[in-house]
């Protein structure tokens, strides 16, 4: 889906929402 450091960035931004659902969370267009 992401590489690792793009899914640690949009974790970091997300907080606790890419806990709740690490592929749910993160954005589709970015």
């Amino acid at each position: 889906m992401y590489p690792d450091r793009e899914r640690g960035k949009v974790e970091a931004r997300r907080g606790k929402l890419a806990e709740h659902g690490p592929g749910a969370a993160l954005p589709k267009e970015e």
